[in-house]
C-alpha cells in the first residue's frame, strides 16, 4: 500500500512539473505579440525596403495569436499591427508598377478596414463628386445665374492676405486654433509645445503645392523641453509672372487657411504627434497609419472659423 501511495505521489510530482514546463516553454500571447511587434519596430527604423521581405511571416506569427487572449488595449495593438504588415506585404508584392485591382481591393480590406472593393469606391467615389458638383451648381444659380461654380468661388477666393504677409497670416490662425481649444477645453495639451509656421525651402522631385507639416518627432526639443512643430509653408514670390500670383493667391485664401491650419496644428497633426509620441504602447509610438489622416481630413470641416 506505502508503494503504491508512493508511486501516486511521484507520478503525480512528475505530471505538475511536466505541466510546469510546458507552460515556462509555451510563450504567452502577451509575450508573443511583444515579439511581433519588436520585430515590426526595428524592422521599420532600418526603412521600408528592410521591412518588406519579413511582413508575410511576421502577419501569420500575429494571426496565430488569439485576441481574445490578450487584454483589450493589446487587442487593438494586434488589429493594428496586423493592418500595417498587410501594407508591407502589399509593398513588397509590388515592386514596381501600378497595384493592381485584387491588391488594392485587399488594401481596402485588410489594411484600412473599408467594405469597398477597388471597383465599388470607384463607383461611390465617382457618385459623391457628381453629387457634389451638383450641389454647387445648384447653389450658383441661386446666388447669380449667369456664373458657374467656379466663378463665384474664385470671387470668395479673392479674399486673401496680402501675398508678403502670408507667413504672418497662417501664424495668426494657427494660434487662434490653438487658443479655441484650451478656452473650450477640447483636448488636453499637457506638454510643453508650440507650433511656428515657417517659409518651407524646396527640395528635389515633385514639392507639395502649398507646404507640408514636420511634427515634433523631426527635431530636438527647445532647451527648455518645450516640443516643437512647424508648419512649413510655400512662400509667396514676387517675382513670378502676374498667372502664377494669382493662382497662388487663390489657393492661399482666408477661406482655405480657416480650415487648413487647425488640421495641420490644433488638434490636428501637431497634437496627433504629440500625443503619439507619449502613447503608452510601443506599437502607437512607433508607427502611424494614413487611417489617423483621413479621420483629421474629416474633423476639420466642422471645425470653427
Amino acid at each position: 500500500m506505502r508503494r503504491l501511495l508512493a508511486a501516486g505521489l511521484v507520478a503525480i510530482a512528475s505530471t505538475s512539473f511536466v505541466e510546469q514546463a510546458a507552460t515556462s516553454q509555451t510563450p504567452s500571447a502577451q509575450a508573443r505579440l511583444d515579439t511581433v511587434v519588436e520585430q515590426m519596430i526595428s524592422r521599420g527604423a532600418r526603412g521600408a525596403g528592410a521591412a518588406a521581405p519579413g511582413a508575410a511571416v511576421l502577419l501569420a506569427d500575429l494571426r496565430a495569436i488569439d485576441p481574445a487572449s490578450l487584454s483589450p488595449s493589446s487587442a487593438i495593438d494586434r488589429r493594428f499591427a496586423e493592418s500595417i504588415l498587410v501594407g508591407r506585404q502589399l509593398t513588397a508584392e509590388r515592386r514596381d508598377g501600378p497595384m493592381g485591382e485584387a491588391a488594392y481591393t485587399r488594401m481596402l480590406r485588410e489594411q484600412y478596414l473599408l467594405p469597398y472593393d477597388a471597383a465599388s469606391l470607384w463607383s461611390y467615389s465617382q457618385s459623391e463628386f457628381d453629387r457634389t458638383v451638383a450641389q454647387l451648381e445648384a447653389l450658383a444659380k441661386r446666388i447669380d445665374g449667369k456664373k458657374s461654380w467656379q466663378q463665384i468661388a474664385n470671387e470668395v477666393k479673392a479674399d486673401h492676405p496680402d501675398g508678403a504677409k502670408m507667413i504672418e497670416a497662417h501664424q495668426q490662425v494657427v494660434d487662434r486654433a490653438r487658443a479655441h481649444i484650451v478656452s473650450k477645453d477640447l483636448m488636453p495639451l499637457p506638454w510643453p509645445e508650440r507650433c511656428t509656421v515657417v517659409p518651407r525651402k524646396p527640395g528635389p522631385g515633385n514639392n507639395p503645392y502649398y507646404g507640408s507639416f514636420s511634427g515634433a518627432t523631426s527635431r530636438p526639443p527647445a532647451a527648455d523641453g518645450t516640443l516643437l512643430g512647424e508648419w512649413q509653408i510655400n512662400p509667396f514670390d514676387s517675382s513670378w509672372d502676374e498667372a502664377k500670383q494669382r493662382d497662388y493667391l487663390l489657393e492661399h485664401d482666408w477661406g482655405v487657411i480657416l480650415v487648413t491650419a487647425p488640421h495641420e496644428t490644433y488638434g490636428g497633426h501637431h497634437v496627433q504627434i504629440m500625443y503619439q509620441m507619449h502613447n503608452p504602447s510601443a506599437l502607437r509610438r512607433a508607427m502611424s497609419t494614413p487611417m489617423f489622416i483621413f479621420f483629421l481630413h474629416v474633423i476639420r470641416l466642422s471645425f470653427p472659423s
